[in-house]
C-alpha cells in the first residue's frame, strides 16, 4: 500500500478521504496527519498522490493548490486532470497511461494563469526522511 511504503521511507504523510477517514485512523492511528478537507493535505507538501475519484477532488483551485504545496508535483492514480491544464498551472504531473508533463523552464509569476501565486522551490521531490507527502485517499 502507498501509505505503508511512504511511512517506511520516513515520509510524513497527510491524508484526506471524505468516506474512509475512520478506517484509516483505526489502521494508522497517530502515524498520519488527518486533514478535514483536500486543501489540508497540501500545505508544504512535497507531492500529492491522488487515489480516489470523489467529486470534491475533480475541480480544484489549481492556483491555490500550487500556492500551498512546497513542490508542485502530482501523482494522479485516477487521471482526474488534463495534463495540459496541469502544465499550464506549473505542475509536474504524473498520471496513469499518459506521458508525464513538467514545466520545461523556471516558473515565474508572469508565466502562470491569472490569480496564481507562485512559490517555486526547485529540488528533489523523491521521498526522503522528513519530506511531507500528501495522499488524497487511502484506498
Amino acid at each position: 500500500m502507498l501509505i505503508d511504503h511512504l511511512l517506511e521511507r520516513g515520509a510524513k504523510v497527510a491524508v484526506h478521504d471524505p468516506e474512509a477517514m475512520d478506517n484509516v485512523k483505526h489502521q494508522y492511528g497517530d502515524k498520519l496527519v488527518y486533514a478535514n478537507n483536500p486543501q489540508g493535505v497540501l500545505e508544504e507538501a512535497d507531492a500529492l498522490a491522488i487515489n480516489t475519484e470523489w467529486g470534491e477532488f475533480r475541480n480544484p483551485d489549481f492556483a491555490e493548490m500550487r500556492r500551498l504545496m512546497k513542490h508542485p508535483v502530482i501523482f494522479d492514480g485516477r487521471n482526474l486532470y488534463d495534463p495540459e491544464t496541469m502544465l499550464t498551472h506549473g505542475f509536474t504531473y504524473h498520471s496513469i497511461g499518459r506521458a508525464t508533463v513538467r514545466p520545461s523552464r523556471s516558473i515565474t509569476a508572469s508565466s502562470l494563469p491569472p490569480h496564481s501565486s507562485p512559490r517555486v522551490r526547485h529540488g528533489d521531490t523523491t521521498t526522503s526522511p522528513g519530506r511531507r507527502g500528501a495522499v488524497a485517499s487511502s484506498r
